[in-house]
């Protein structure tokens, strides 16, 4: 598996999070405020795991894991949602998303 991680949310303070755990790991990290931009992204950064956020302005997570797949069978997608959204980490799952992950999220 690769070692790059595309994280994509909306809210600063969630990607910086991730962002500075993963890179603590051991992972290259690049972040995306938007679907629109991690797709511009995907073919620079060729990330292993992308984490989106399924909820976001313009294009959803949802929408972005489906053109995801199409583009790199090879990235697993994790995708995050509310507590209180589990139907659409449930459409994520049947979609094809690797798991997801529930806010508010304890790293």
């Amino acid at each position: 598996m690769s070692k790059r991680v595309l994280v994509v949310d909306d809210d600063d303070s969630i990607r910086e999070t991730f962002q500075y755990h993963l890179e603590r790991a051991g992972y290259h990290v690049a972040a995306a405020a938007t679907a629109e931009e991690a797709l511009g992204l995907l073919p620079e950064v060729e990330p292993g795991v992308v984490i989106t956020d399924i909820r976001m302005p313009g294009m959803d997570g949802l929408e972005l894991l489906g053109r995801i797949q199409k583009a790199s069978r090879d990235t697993d997608v994790l995708v995050i949602t509310e507590h209180e959204d589990m139907r659409s980490a449930s459409a994520a799952m049947k979609r094809g998303a690797y798991d997801y992950l529930v806010k508010p999220l304890d790293l």
